[in-house]
């Protein structure tokens, strides 16, 4: 490690106690906090042993075969997959969202309402379990986007490098850079021992740096289309963030997920990349056939 390596490195454990000092007095003051957090405590290890699959969504799923073995697969999904049609051939159990962003949508606002209208059509799935940050606990439920399943987390950590800290559901994570760490962190405190991620493909730095609606072609980003106004929704969204500001973040996601892989291997969680190609390359790859037609109906995805 460089010098100016290990000085970030020892910048970021002194904020992390600081944020430490600072959450551990919220659990004095704040009850409705201490109390949400705590309700994840259910699924603390309920799955020891068992593998799951994380999809991002990336354009590459439209091109893999078998998904629907998923069904009997406990798989994690996230952002705005529900608009693909393959949220209903592999029926997710659990669904992210984590972005500030979703949650400060307007609903007279004509390109966020197609949005916030599937945001709430979410809770209709029963078995789906969805979880949301506390940031946002009081916009989900004004706009009753919740349900009984309904979970929420707390993020505020620096990831990195030897991250020694135990990542717990039901305290405060990891800060979540790309809502795939958010899935997988979720994924550790519920036990699972073996974590396959699939459409992560991270292509999208090669596009992000596009500001023109003429040459925008977010379909070739993500498995799912846009309705017009949620394209010009994605299209403010990108234009308030300038390119520096986008590839630093893209370099800090990569750097997270190579911290994820080191601390999974220190404690002998088997995390894989499944993806079809992609730019994700420091976790380690795997066939997708290989892992559901070798291992078929290990786990099942009952919850």
């Amino acid at each position: 490690m460089q010098r100016r390596d290990r000085l970030y490195n020892n910048l970021e454990k002194a904020e992390n106690f600081i944020w430490e000092l600072l959450y551990t007095s919220r659990l004095l003051y704040d009850m409705d906090f201490k109390k949400t957090l705590a309700i994840n405590q259910k699924y603390k290890d309920k799955f020891k042993g068992k593998r799951c699959f994380i999809l991002g969504n990336g354009p590459s799923l439209n091109k893999q075969g078998n998904l629907e073995l998923l069904e009997n697969e406990i798989v994690f999904s996230v952002n705005q997959f529900y608009r693909s049609d393959l949220f209903k051939l592999v029926k997710p159990n659990f669904h992210l969202m984590v972005d500030p962003l979703f949650f400060s949508l307007n609903e007279k606002d004509s390109t966020d309402y197609d949005t916030l209208k599937r945001m709430q059509e979410l809770k209709n799935n029963n078995n789906l379990v969805c979880i949301f940050p506390y940031t946002a606990k009081d916009f989900v439920e004004n706009y009753k986007i919740n349900n009984e399943n309904t979970l929420y987390i707390h993020s505020r950590y620096r990831m990195h490098d030897n991250y020694k800290k135990s990542i717990r559901m039901d305290r405060s994570l990891p800060l979540i850079q790309n809502v795939v760490h958010g899935a997988i962190y979720c994924a550790i405190y519920m036990g699972f021992t073996e974590i396959y991620l699939m459409g992560v493909d991270m292509t999208n730095i090669l596009t992000s740096y596009i500001k023109e609606e003429t040459e925008l072609n977010i379909e070739k980003e993500h498995v799912y289309t846009y309705t017009e106004n949620e394209k010009k929704r994605m299209l403010r969204v990108r234009n308030s963030n300038d390119n520096e500001t986008m590839l630093k973040l893209h370099g800090i996601i990569f750097s997270v997920f190579r911290n994820i892989y080191e601390y999974c291997d220190q404690r002998n969680i088997k995390i894989y990349n499944a993806t079809i190609s992609g730019g994700l390359d420091n976790i380690p790859r795997i066939k997708y056939e290989d892992v559901v037609l070798n291992n078929r109906n290990m786990n099942g995805g009952t919850l």
